[in-house]
């Protein structure tokens, strides 16, 4: 019941976000089919995956069903989503979402910045789309790499 209400809470906070960028019906929906998705995912992991698992791993809490599926699926969603993000969909706040995709200002003074309604972007690194995207998921891949390092230090010290 606990996950349940964190699950609305956080759907009903993102929702709340995206009406402030006038993109509420589309961001709810996606949440919501991504939460959908992840609890599928986990339940389907916990049914079919640990026992082929248990073969070579000891999962003694359930964390690769519970945060390791749904991260997964999270961070593929998210690598698609700011590849396909546009400056025509977003406008000026898609420099505050991806500050690095914004443009690169010649000669990039300390102090510059570029007004995106009420708020203020700093220089950016000019990245484009399928760049972000990239760097989305080098960063998952290398939270995964310490996650599993850090997995097998620990195994290594209970045993």
């Amino acid at each position: 019941m606990q996950l349940q209400r964190e699950f609305e809470n956080g759907i009903r906070k993102e929702c709340s976000d995206e009406v402030k960028n006038d993109n509420f019906l589309n961001a709810c929906f996606s949440k919501s089919q991504e939460g959908f998705i992840s609890g599928s995912l986990s339940v389907f992991g916990y049914r079919f995956l640990s026992p082929r698992l248990d073969r070579y791993f000891h999962d003694s809490g359930g964390l690769n069903n519970v945060h390791g599926m749904p991260a997964l699926l999270g961070s593929i969603a998210l690598a698609i989503g700011s590849a396909l993000a546009s400056f025509e969909t977003y406008g000026q706040s898609l420099y505050l979402i991806f500050p690095a995709r914004a443009p690169e200002l010649y000669p990039p003074p300390t102090y510059t910045v570029l007004y995106a309604g009420s708020f203020i972007v700093s220089n950016g690194r000019a990245r484009t789309a399928l760049v972000q995207g990239a760097y989305q998921i080098a960063a998952f891949a290398i939270t995964l790499a310490i996650s599993i390092c850090g997995g097998a230090v620990t195994g290594n010290f209970r045993r």
